[in-house]
């Protein structure tokens, strides 16, 4: 079969629509081998079948050192830069049992019923925060100004990070993830952030063992669970892991769902009328806008036939959450927003044994703040052309630069 070249912020072109795209490799090339910048020689994954299969089967591992031959750059990639290295020895990228020895230590900050006790505080921060663009008399970036910092701040909350370092953590991420897989970019901007983001790790690691507060980072540092703790290095890795993770896909579901509702006047009219809607809105707007196209890569442990195609074993595969979300065999006219569609079978947070820890989290933060702005902004409105929109130029994450908006007529 012949190796194309794959990059997946192209396919998103001005308006960040790749779904066309998508459509017509379900079509007629389902599974296609694929050069990945900065990992390798792979295999994509489009149907919604095969992708919950490379997700949820144990014959594929998420752990890079299957991989018959590892990137050189990427997680247990052999010249990747430390935190990457230390990532790559994080739960997103081990099997059981390492992999559930590590989440457990951190499940308990997860549970539903921590989230339900959480309401009520991000409650309050999603007012203070409209409230903030209440005041406004111009039009305003609802990414910088609202999308952004209600995420970061509640994670940050739940970790114990100062809120003067929240916004440096950010700045510091952008830069690595924001161009675009080019390998010659990521290392010029990898090779000072890098060292930079470490050392920000570790001196929370030890300003919370100075200052010990009771939160997550805390009580990662004190855990005792059948004598098992974390060490230095695993503990950066997780905090690293809960912070870019517990804000990014908040960030780019809020913004995405908040376009998405603009562009479809209609379904955003039947959530005004029918707030009871919110939930199953929610799950919709997962689906239709895919805020994480591809989570991790998976790796083959043994000889596997997906849609006719053979993968050997150590071969890599991506699976493309996005384009399973869109699937015609899964979903009733996928391509169309409904926001009273049954909830329940999208992948937008993956599945299996690596379903997105903080799920209930990224669901609760979105319901609080679209909720919120549709309640307190009935005219808002597009700001700009909807054509001079710009996505974010990171594979693997679907989001907007900005949001302009009008918040009222």
């Amino acid at each position: 079969m012949r190796t194309v070249s794959w990059d997946p912020a192209r396919h998103r072109a001005a308006h960040g629509d790749p779904f066309a795209y998508y459509a017509r490799l379900r079509r007629d090339t389902p599974v296609i081998r694929a050069r990945i910048p900065t990992r390798g020689v792979g295999w994509v994954v489009t149907r919604y079948d095969d992708v919950a299969t490379v997700l949820k089967d144990a014959r594929f591992s998420a752990d890079p050192r299957y991989a018959a031959t590892p990137p050189l750059f990427g997680f247990g990639g052999r010249f990747a830069p430390k935190l990457i290295k230390l990532v790559g020895d994080s739960m997103i990228c081990v099997d059981d049992p390492a992999h559930a020895r590590l989440r457990k230590l951190v499940a308990k900050a997860f549970t539903p019923r921590t989230i339900d006790e959480m309401e009520a505080p991000v409650g309050k921060a999603v007012d203070a925060l409209v409230g903030g663009l209440d005041m406004a008399d111009r039009p305003v970036d609802l990414i910088a100004g609202f999308a952004l910092p209600l995420p970061l701040d509640v994670i940050s909350d739940m970790l114990g990070i100062p809120a003067e370092w929240r916004l440096s953590f950010h700045h510091q991420i952008v830069r690595l993830i924001e161009v675009n897989d080019q390998p010659v970019k990521r290392a010029i901007r990898w090779a000072p952030a890098m060292p930079k983001l470490v050392r920000f790790f570790e001196s929370l690691v030890e300003l919370r063992r100075r200052e010990p507060d009771g939160r997550l980072i805390t009580r990662l540092i004190e855990a005792e669970d059948a004598g098992d703790h974390l060490s230095r290095d695993e503990l950066v890795a997780m905090i690293f892991l809960l912070l870019f993770a517990g804000h990014e896909t908040s960030v780019n579901l809020i913004g995405n769902g908040v376009l998405a509702l603009l562009d479809h006047p209609e379904q955003l009219a039947l959530l005004r009328e029918r707030p009871e809607l919110m939930d199953g809105a929610v799950e919709e707007l997962l689906r239709f806008t895919s805020p994480v196209e591809f989570g991790t890569m998976r790796f083959a442990r043994e000889r596997i036939e997906i849609a006719g195609v053979t993968i050997r074993p150590g071969e890599m595969v991506m699976a493309l959450h996005a384009s399973a979300n869109r699937d015609e065999s899964a979903f009733a006219e996928p391509d169309r927003l409904d926001v009273t569609r049954p909830p329940g079978r999208h992948l937008a947070f993956g599945a299996g044994l690596h379903y997105c820890i903080g799920a209930a989290l990224g669901r609760m933060e979105t319901r609080l703040a679209l909720a919120a702005l549709l309640a307190r902004f009935p005219d808002m409105a597009l700001a700009a052309p909807r054509d001079s929109l710009r996505w974010r130029q990171s594979s693997g994450l679907r989001g907007l630069t900005a949001l302009p908006v009008r918040l009222r007529g």
